[in-house]
C-alpha cells in the first residue's frame, strides 16, 4: 500500500489515552478516557476518516432508576447498570485496555479490503466508551470514591 511503512499491520489500531492533567475527559474510575487510531494508506485514505464510538450506554446511580419497569435485568429490553457497579468494569475504566487492538474482524473498522471495501484504507478511529452517559461526562471525583 502506497504511504504505509512495507510491515506496518493495517488492521492494528494504536491505543491513545487524554492527558489527565489537561482533561476532565475521564472514566467513571479516574482512570484516563483512551481511544485507538489505525492510520490510514495511500494518498486518499490518509485524509478520509471514520470514527467510531463505542456503545455502552448510560448507567443509574440509583436501584430506583433501575429498577423502574423497562428496566429489570429480567425483562428483554435494555437497562443501565448502577454506576458503582460498572466503574470497576470495562465500560467504566480503561485501566486494562490493552496497547493495541486488532480490527481485522470488525466490520466498517477493518482494514482489509474483502470485509471493508471501502473505508479499509482510511484512518479508523475507535473511542473507547467508559464514562457511563453516552460520552457526555467528565469527573472531578472518580465514581469509585464518591
Amino acid at each position: 500500500r502506497e504511504g504505509s511503512q512495507p510491515d506496518a499491520d493495517p488492521n492494528v489500531a494504536v491505543r491513545h489515552s487524554i492527558d489527565l492533567e489537561s482533561s476532565r475527559a475521564r472514566c467513571m474510575d479516574g482512570s484516563p478516557m483512551t481511544y485507538y487510531v489505525a492510520p490510514g494508506t495511500g494518498t486518499s485514505g490518509r485524509s478520509k476518516w471514520v470514527i467510531y464510538f463505542q456503545g455502552g450506554g448510560w448507567c443509574a446511580g440509583s436501584t430506583d432508576v433501575t429498577n423502574l419497569p423497562g428496566y429489570s435485568p429480567d425483562e428483554d429490553a435494555g437497562h443501565p447498570d448502577l454506576c458503582e457497579q460498572r466503574a470497576g468494569g470495562y465500560h467504566g475504566s480503561s485501566s486494562d485496555d490493552r496497547e493495541r487492538r486488532n480490527l481485522s474482524s470488525k466490520g466498517f473498522l477493518s482494514g482489509n479490503e474483502e470485509i471493508n471495501p471501502m473505508m479499509h484504507s482510511w484512518n479508523r478511529v475507535l473511542v473507547r466508551n467508559c464514562d457511563g452517559t453516552l460520552f457526555l461526562g467528565s469527573a472531578d471525583v472518580p465514581n469509585s470514591q464518591q
